[in-house]
């Protein structure tokens, strides 16, 4: 068994990346400390898909630690649980989906301030590629930096911070997006860091940092964290899969975790001499990181083999005997002794540095600024309109009035309207999902009240979105047919179709809320814009459909809009045939309201489908506010 002695050394950055003894002077971080940390998730296994016996998969087992400031690096094979503990220990999983003990500085991890701590996620969620990097940080500072703090300082705070990581040259780059080319992956993970650094938290949480960068900016992350803590004294806790030397040899202190149980935890300095102490020896020139994950896989392998003499040896039993684990347990002991007894802090009862209005103001400048900038949504969305609305006008120019081709070319118009307006907020899919990572990824960090942001989302997404494209839809394709004369006929049109998006897009916000999958929602969002269209009263008749169907009707959108720009367009008309050049009303023609009650359409249902359509709008936005409310909870 290994009997190391435990000591604590001071290391130094040099300017080539190399590290010294000098000692430093830094201020105190927060010291992390976790005790007896168990996390179990559901899983299915056989059957079909979804259907299979439910089993309960072991993530994290019984997993103690300390980390003090400094690098503290959390390694391990893919599903060791890095990211699980990583999670636990910044605040991010549900108090009761884990079992053990969590302390920040002797504090319950429920009692720490979120505004207090930093979380940098693996893939960079929390950056607007249609804002700069200097917007994205200033938004961050905004929200998280206390109220009573003055504009100027806040944009002290954000210049101080650009500088820091070097970013002050691309500081009015675009961060980019699939859509917007912006900056390098290297200048995206320092712009997520300086997000969090710009609330000068005690403690910052990486999530693999150095995932998808190249071998030179991976040390320039690492270096720049390293610098942090010399600087600052800050607590960095970071989970990394395979670090190179150059920056395996950056770090203090190392947790090694292997299928949920630690193997090791203490000095970086130690480790070596540690898996020695075992039998393992690194050669000369091996890179650590490698040679700890080799040695794993070798013991597990030999534990899973036949063989049980050799599977006799486990590094988790040695790890429990050496001096390392008995030193660690002794703090925590003496830790959860003098533990402050507090109340746990709700999501509901979070203290948030900025009040409601502002929240409110700032999300709304944010989602301007970045849905008007987005071309996808604005431009290009405008455009296709327009020109589908050019072509239903060129078709149907200037239609007459005679019995037949009047009142089919109107009917086509309204149904194509109505089903088009409703099916193109599946394009929406995917943006909200974006939007819903983003928004977990904020909520969890302390930034906003969820109703600042659901409300600001409406104003200044939902609603602007559905208004703008559909006025040059409008504009081009009314008055090229020559529909409806008044001003009155025009504005009810636009007001009906812009209900029928709504109440459309909110739908599609419920679905993206609750579920994750795109492909779930894909299905969901078809089925349920085809049964509406399917029931919109002009495919089938409204009086013909069976009685044990009829109930669709009445959640169909597309209904309510046909009927409403039915009872518009053709009450009060009389369509007569024409005999040369001139239009003969005779027992031929046909009279609008004729058409309308042979359709099953109701003059009274003029404005109470708007009624209707306003009522579906606000409970699927109610419905899609309580799912996000309950995302954060259990979140």
């Amino acid at each position: 068994m290994v009997d190391i002695e435990l000591m604590e050394t001071s290391l130094m950055l040099s300017s080539d990346g190399t590290m010294t003894d000098e000692s430093v002077t830094t201020t105190a971080g927060m010291i992390v400390s976790y005790k007896d940390v168990s996390y179990s998730v559901t899983v299915r296994q056989g059957g079909i898909a979804c259907f299979g016996e439910k089993a309960w998969k072991t993530v994290l087992s019984s997993v103690s630690g300390v980390m003090k400031p400094g690098l503290n690096a959390i390694l391990g094979r893919s599903g060791s649980g890095k990211t699980t503990l990583l999670d636990i220990l910044a605040g991010r999983r549900n108090y009761n989906q884990f079992l053990g003990h969590v302390l920040t500085n002797g504090r319950l991890l429920s009692e720490q301030s979120k505004n207090e701590v930093g979380y940098v996620d693996q893939n960079d969620v929390g950056l607007l590629g249609a804002l700069t990097v200097r917007e994205n940080i200033h938004f961050s500072a905004a929200l998280r930096l206390p109220g009573k703090m003055g504009k100027e300082e806040k944009r002290k705070m954000v210049e101080m911070v650009l500088a820091d990581l070097d970013l002050t040259a691309v500081a009015d780059s675009y961060v980019g997006n699939q859509m917007i080319r912006g900056i390098s992956g290297g200048e995206r993970k320092r712009t997520s860091i300086g997000m969090e650094l710009v609330i000068s938290p005690t403690v910052l949480y990486l999530d693999e940092p150095t995932t998808g960068l190249d071998a030179f900016t991976a040390v320039t992350v690492v270096r720049l964290l390293k610098e942090l803590y010399l600087k600052k004294g800050n607590t960095i806790i970071f989970s990394i899969h395979q670090p190179r030397y150059s920056l395996f040899k950056m770090f203090d202190s190392i947790t090694l975790l292997e299928k949920g149980h630690c193997v090791y935890h203490g000095s970086m300095n130690h480790s070596i001499e540690y898996f020695k102490q075992l039998g393992f020896t690194c050669e000369e020139h091996d890179n650590p990181a490698d040679f700890f994950m080799d040695v794993m896989q070798t013991v597990n392998e030999r534990e899973e083999g036949d063989n049980k003499e050799d599977s006799e040896f486990s590094l988790v039993s040695s790890y429990q005997s050496s001096s390392f684990f008995k030193a660690t347990q002794a703090e925590l002991t003496l830790q959860l002794a003098t533990q402050r007894s507090t109340e746990v802090v709700t999501p509901d009862q979070t203290k948030y540095p900025t009040s409601y209005l502002s929240q409110l103001v700032i999300l709304s400048q944010r989602t301007l600024l970045s849905t008007f900038r987005h071309p996808a949504t604005t431009v290009v969305r405008i455009i296709a309109n327009t020109l589908i609305s050019l072509v239903m006008g060129m078709l149907l120019f200037q239609v007459n009035n005679t019995p037949v081709e009047g009142i089919q070319n109107r009917v086509g118009y309204i149904f194509f309207a109505s089903a088009f307006i409703v099916v193109s907020n599946q394009q929406s899919v995917g943006w909200f999902i974006d939007k819903r990572i983003m928004f977990l990824h904020e909520s969890r960090g302390g930034y906003y009240r969820v109703s600042a942001y659901f409300i600001s989302q409406v104003l200044c997404d939902i609603i602007p979105q559905r208004l703008i494209p559909i006025l040059p839809m409008l504009v081009v394709t009314y008055w090229m047919m020559g529909l409806g004369k008044t001003a009155g006929q025009f504005f009810y049109l636009m007001f009906t179709l812009i209900l029928a998006s709504c109440s459309a897009s909110s739908l599609v916000v419920l679905y993206s809320a609750l579920m994750s999958s795109t492909m779930l929602i894909n299905l969901a969002v078809n089925l349920s814009f085809f049964s509406m269209t399917m029931f919109g009263g002009l495919l089938i008749n409204l009086k013909s459909m069976p009685d044990y169907l009829k109930w669709i009707k009445y959640i169909s959108v597309v209904r309510y809009s046909i009927e409403c720009l039915s009872i518009n367009e053709f009450h009060g008309m009389t369509f007569c045939p024409i005999k040369g050049h001139e239009s003969i009303c005779d027992n031929r023609s046909v009279s609008g309201d004729d058409y309308l009650n042979e359709q099953g359409f109701h003059l009274d249902n003029k404005w109470n489908n708007l009624v209707i359509l306003v009522a579906i709008f606000l409970t699927l936005l109610v419905l899609s506010y309580a799912r996000l409310r309950h995302m954060v909870k259990i979140s």
